[in-house]
C-alpha cells in the first residue's frame, strides 16, 4: 500500500481499481479523501462503477453533496444502489426536497427501488411534511411487497405521518404491524404525546411488553410539557423501580417539572434512593462515566436558573449544578 501512496505521478495512470480501494479504505480526512479522487480523475478510473460507488459514499458522510452529486451524474446507467447512496446522502444532510427530486427520476429511469430505497425517501418526505407524496410512497411500498415482511420501512412511515400531523394515517400503520418491536411503540406514544393525547399515550405505554429509557422519557416528557409535573415524577418513581436508569433528556424533563411544581424535588440516585442535606434535597445521576448534579432549594430571588458545565478530560465526565430561584 506504500507503494500505492509513493507512487510518482508520471505512474498515476497505471494505477488500476484495485490499487486505489485500499486507499479510500484508509483515507484519515475530507482533504485526504479529496486528494485520492484527484487522483482517480487524473486516472481516468472517475467511471469506474465500484471506485464510484465508494467515493459517492465517502463524500456523503463529509456532507460534500456537490462532490457526490457530480459523481453520480458520471455513472453510465446508474444501479438501484447508486440511487439509494445519492438519495441517502441529500436525505442525512439536510437537503430532503433534493431526494424527493432524485427518487422520481430514479422511478422515471425505470429503475426498482428497493427496502433501503424506500426509508430515506420516507424521512425525506417527513422532513418535507410531504405528506401526499409519503401515501404516494407508502403506496409503492405496499405495490413492491416491503410493506408485509420489512418492519423498519413500516416504523419509518409510521414516524413520517407522525410528524407530518396525520395521527389518523398513523394509527393504521400502527395497527397493521403485527409484531411490533420498541421503535414501533414508542414512535407511536411519543407521536400521541405530541398530539396532546396524553390519556390515550399513557394506555399504549402500560401495553408495552418492553419499555427501554427513551420509552420512559417520552412520556415523562409528555406529562411535563402538558403541565402534569406530579405525574412526571411518579412515572419515574416507577421508572426506578423498574430499574431502568434515566439519560440527560430524562433530567432535562425533571427539571422542568420541577419549575412547574414551583421547588425542586431533586434525589440523589445511584440506585440507592434519596437523600437530604442541609435542608436541601441533592441529587446525582450517574450514566455510562458521566456524573449529573443537581442542587435547589427555596431561594429569594428573580426567577431564574443558572447553569454551569465543567468537563474533566481524561475521566470523561461533565458535571451540571444546577441552582434554582424563586
Amino acid at each position: 500500500m506504500e507503494n500505492v501512496e509513493c507512487a510518482s505521478m508520471e505512474n498515476l495512470n497505471f494505477l488500476s481499481p484495485p490499487n486505489f480501494q485500499p486507499l479510500l479504505q484508509n483515507y484519515t480526512n475530507s482533504q485526504h479523501l479529496t486528494q485520492i479522487h484527484a487522483k482517480i480523475i487524473r486516472s481516468n478510473l472517475s467511471t469506474n462503477p465500484i471506485l464510484a460507488s465508494q467515493l459517492l459514499h465517502l463524500h456523503s458522510s463529509f456532507g460534500n453533496l456537490n462532490c457526490a452529486s457530480s459523481i453520480f451524474h458520471r455513472i453510465q446507467s446508474p444501479s438501484t444502489f447508486s440511487w439509494n447512496l445519492i438519495i441517502r446522502a441529500h436525505t442525512i444532510n439536510s437537503s430532503s426536497s433534493k431526494s424527493l427530486i432524485l427518487y422520481n427520476l430514479m422511478i422515471c429511469a425505470g429503475v426498482p427501488p428497493d427496502k433501503f430505497t424506500f426509508p430515506f425517501v420516507i424521512k425525506a418526505c417527513a422532513a418535507s411534511s410531504a405528506v401526499e407524496k409519503g401515501k404516494e410512497v407508502h403506496a409503492s411500498v405496499i405495490k413492491s411487497g416491503f410493506y408485509c415482511k420489512d418492519l423498519f420501512v413500516k416504523n419509518t412511515l409510521l414516524d413520517m405521518y407522525l410528524k407530518c400531523g396525520s395521527l389518523e394515517c398513523a394509527r393504521k400503520v400502527f395497527d397493521e404491524i403485527p409484531v411490533k418491536n420498541v421503535v414501533s411503540w414508542t414512535t407511536m406514544v411519543s407521536g400521541l404525546v405530541g398530539f396532546r393525547e396524553l390519556d390515550c399515550a399513557r394506555k399504549l405505554f402500560d401495553q408495552m411488553p418492553v419499555r427501554n429509557v427513551v420509552s420512559w422519557t417520552a412520556m415523562i416528557n409528555g406529562y411535563v410539557s402538558n403541565g402534569r409535573p406530579q405525574e412526571a415524577f411518579e412515572l419515574f418513581s416507577q421508572m426506578q423501580v423498574e430499574g431502568v436508569k434515566p439519560n440527560e433528556f430524562t433530567l432535562v424533563s425533571l427539571l422542568r417539572a420541577c419549575t412547574e411544581l414551583g421547588s425542586l424535588i431533586l434525589w440523589w440516585w445511584k440506585g440507592r434512593g434519596k437523600r437530604k442535606e442541609g435542608g436541601k434535597r441533592r441529587g446525582r445521576v450517574v450514566r455510562g462515566g458521566w456524573d449529573v448534579w443537581l442542587t435547589a432549594g427555596s431561594y429569594g430571588g428573580g426567577g431564574r436558573m443558572e447553569e454551569r458545565e465543567r468537563k474533566e478530560v481524561g475521566k470523561k465526565r461533565k458535571k451540571i449544578k444546577i441552582m434554582l430561584f424563586k
